[in-house]
């Protein structure tokens, strides 16, 4: 602008006093409104503090519209009505981005320079705000910000290049050349040299349909490769080929590789991966797509990049890798930075050199035994019973355990086959130990299991350890997630994914839905009636236990329970409500649907416990139906005085602080939950409180107008609104008097329908930037995870 870095005054520009005025940095808040990039200009200011009169401003408001005007975004702003047009032009770049995303700020000042650079070069460049335009970016398929796309004559690509102005402008460039270059006798010899691979089509001119085949497979693939077609007769008698000719020039190799057969998109893609890779290259993650991608089973070296002898291992299986090339490719990968990577192709032990096929499309693996020294001898004889089918793949494997006394089946890789030809409905959930939504899932797992625990001889409900067990290539699918639910009916071969909700409502009614079996038929009638009044596994009998799960309290206390962890599963109500139980040693509680209609107090005595998770009723969204509240149990005391983490999900809710003692907690959290009584005076008892984290999810307690009572220490607020009608949903009061201790706010906000609560959303955003609150936004719907309250507080 002109502006020296040094200025003693600027015009209507007065020192802030006590009474009035604003800081440096709502005077830089005003000015990037407005997409300057002048950061660097407010810097210099930062010993001094500055108010901004706005009687008496005019200088500095035409400062601001000078650069404005100086400063005019050469990035075009798209809407739902201007999108399809602006798409439709030969080639353009657009941005889908949400103006609290913090990636989308880093790259905005790289789009705004690079829109500016291809200007010149005829190519527009655009954004679309998914916060206003949530429609438009649903369409798109936008899952993630900023999401960028190249638009060829409205048909979308996926964005290949750097998010950097030079990287930018370079991807675009590229994209508006040619997908072919002319190739002539003068530049022949430097363009077959121009990058790392270059397929050059050497042609007759009277041979358009070789011409069009070629243009439309390099139009296709011109990110992987560069491509040139000479109709040159100088030029093809260099190349030494007879036209029609496809050959491959490459910096590696034997440099030079000419198409046999036929040209066509098929032989031509076939023909560019099995010769673009090098013989025996190293691997790494900016080449492996690559080599997946290629289609053939891919053999690993693995030896330290620091090993003195590493070049002569190497060269020593170039032979073999000559001799299968395209069959299976080479690599030689850093056993010292990717010995993970070893281990999940069971080479267990880190002993270096070791070698292993991997065969990507048929999740297979081929270990060499790491006893045998790893030489051209050895691997050529490997490689060739490989090809030949003689070696049998691996499998990780746990061992099966000798008694299977859990509520439901452990099921290994070594068993995986046998139990799955069992003439039995066979429903099973591959997880991780680590994972938070299988911790989650596990009570109402093993409850469901306990369920046709009578009836074995017709249906199994099992689990697998997918990070101790290899999934077998008869199965025919790969897990990408934790928890992944599968289920085989009897008799079929077909594997159905589980995607509904994970109640254990829903698990019935999908297995009554689509077993063969009758499984609602116990094995024995006599044991089904005294499984009604006894814990059915006999895991109970030897004491303590770190973890039970039991029918009923009263059988963890007839049985002398001392352990620190209990779930209970109370399907239909306990026999003795009025009289309470105490479990001294209980730390952690888990209940799953306690009903006690008859008493208002949890007949319960749990003194030591620091976490408690109560669920409700049986399907926690039945749990917002009118029909549901007189149903719910209303609890007003929850006898523990020590409670550190309150979690109650899915029911009616008449609890206040005020009738416990909840000096200790630090973390609520409410999801799903109706208040049963005045909401006004529930939100101002637990004002009142200590909490440091509060996570209410889709509950009916905390509406927009209680933002103002949030307890004075809350520090991390996780916030859900209820699904409710539009006209309900009101943006919050600019002046709302947050917690002056609050530090990040997440909004859990519904993925197909978020559209309605941009006028909240919004407010939120401004009054979290005025305070400098962190925001973030987590989308759960149909087919998401949900969001996870207890992973949110413990990070």
């Amino acid at each position: 602008l002109g502006i020296p870095n040094k200025i003693p005054a600027l015009p209507n520009v007065v020192q802030k006093d006590q009474a009035n005025g604003g800081t440096i940095s709502e005077i830089q808040k005003t000015l990037t409104t407005r997409r300057l990039l002048i950061t660097p200009l407010l810097t210099s200011f930062t010993s001094l503090r500055f108010c901004l009169d706005i009687m008496r401003t005019s200088a500095v408001l035409s400062l601001v519209g000078l650069a404005t005007a100086a400063f005019a975004s050469d990035v075009v702003d798209l809407t739902g009505s201007t999108f399809p047009d602006f798409a439709a032009q030969d080639l353009t770049l657009i941005e889908f981005f949400a103006p609290w995303c913090g990636h989308c700020k880093a790259l905005a000042p790289h789009y705004e320079e690079a829109a500016t650079i291809l200007k010149k070069d005829k190519i527009p460049i655009a954004k679309v705000d998914c916060t206003v335009e949530s429609d438009l970016c649903s369409s798109q398929g936008v899952n993630g910000y900023p999401t960028l796309k190249v638009f060829r004559k409205g048909v979308p690509a996926e964005y290949g290049g750097t998010r950097k102005t030079d990287g930018i402008v370079s991807y675009m460039k590229k994209q508006a050349l040619p997908a072919v270059s002319d190739v002539t006798a003068e530049n022949h010899d430097e363009f077959k040299t121009a990058d790392k691979v270059v397929l050059v089509a050497y042609v007759d001119e009277s041979d358009s349909k070789t011409q069009k085949t070629f243009r439309e497979f390099a139009d296709q693939y011109r990110d992987d490769y560069l491509f040139g077609l000479s109709t040159d007769a100088a030029a093809i008698a260099a190349a030494n080929v007879k036209p029609p000719a496809v050959v491959m020039y490459k910096t590696f190799d034997e440099g030079r590789n000419e198409l046999e057969g036929k040209i066509s998109s098929e032989s031509l893609l076939t023909f560019a991966k099995e010769h673009s890779v090098p013989l025996l290259d190293e691997i790494s993650p900016d080449n492996f797509a690559t080599y997946a991608e290629a289609g053939i089973p891919l053999a690993y070296i693995f030896v330290p990049a620091n090993d003195p002898k590493r070049e002569e291992i190497v060269k020593a299986i170039e032979p073999v890798a000559r001799e299968h090339k395209g069959k299976i490719n080479f690599v030689w990968i850093d056993s010292n930075k990717f010995a993970d990577h070893a281990k999940s192709l069971n080479l267990q032990e880190p002993t270096w050199p070791a070698f292993a096929i991997q065969n990507i499309q048929a999740m297979t693996k081929f270990p060499l035994d790491q006893s045998k020294t790893v030489d051209f001898a050895t691997v050529s004889s490997f490689v060739k019973d490989f090809a030949n089918g003689k070696i049998q793949p691996s499998i990780k494997s746990q061992k099966a355990p000798a008694v299977q006394d859990e509520p439901v089946y452990v099921l290994v890789a070594d068993e995986f086959d046998k139990v799955v030809a069992e003439d039995k409905d066979l429903l099973v959930e591959f997880y991780a130990p680590w994972c938070g939504h299988c911790k989650k899932l596990k009570p109402t797992w093993d409850t469901l299991g306990e369920r046709y625990s009578n009836a074995k001889s017709k249906i199994t409900v099992a689990k697998f350890d997918a990070t101790e067990n290899d999934i077998p290539s008869t199965a025919g699918f790969r897990v990408a997630g934790f928890p992944t639910i599968k289920f085989k009916a009897a008799g079929s071969s077909e594997w159905i994914s589980y995607e509904g909700d994970r109640s254990l409502e829903s698990f019935v009614e999908f297995l009554e839905a689509n077993a063969t079996n009758d499984i609602n038929s116990p094995d024995d009638e006599e044991a089904e009636l005294e499984g009604e009044s006894e814990v059915k596994s006999g895991r109970h009998d030897e004491l303590p236990h770190d973890l039970v799960i039991a029918s009923r309290i009263d059988e963890a206390t007839k049985r002398g329970w001392d352990g620190k962890q209990l779930t209970v599963k109370t399907v239909g109500g306990w026999e003795a409500c009025t009289e309470p139980k105490k479990l001294e040693t209980v730390e952690e509680l888990w209940l799953v649907h306690p009903h006690c209609a008859t008493s208002e107090t949890l007949p319960l005595s749990i003194p030591n416990a620091k976490r408690l998770h109560v669920y409700l009723t049986k399907s926690p969204p039945e749990a917002m139906s009118a029909s549901s509240v007189t149903a719910g149990p209303a609890y007003r005391q929850l006898g523990s005085p020590n409670l550190t983490l309150l979690h109650l999900e899915g029911g009616v809710l008449d609890l206040y602080p005020s009738h416990n003692s909840f000096d200790k907690l630090e973390t609520v959290i409410l999801r799903d939950i109706r208040h049963w009584g005045p909401q006004s005076t529930f939100m101002g008892t637990w004002g009142r409180t200590t909490i440091r984290n509060f996570c209410v999810i889709r509950e009916q307690i905390l509406r927009e107008r209680d933002f103002g009572q949030l307890p004075s220490t809350l520090e991390h607020l996780a916030y859900g609104p209820p699904r409710q009608r539009k006209s309900e949903i009101f943006p919050l009061d600019p002046g709302i008097n947050l917690p002056a201790s609050l530090r990040t706010v997440t909004l859990v906000l519904p993925s197909n329908d978020r559209g309605r609560y941009s006028a909240f959303d919004d407010s939120l955003r401004q009054i979290c930037e005025a305070r400098t609150i962190a925001l973030d936004v987590f989308l759960e719907g149909p087919g998401d995870a949900a969001f996870d309250c207890e992973e949110w507080a413990l990070s």
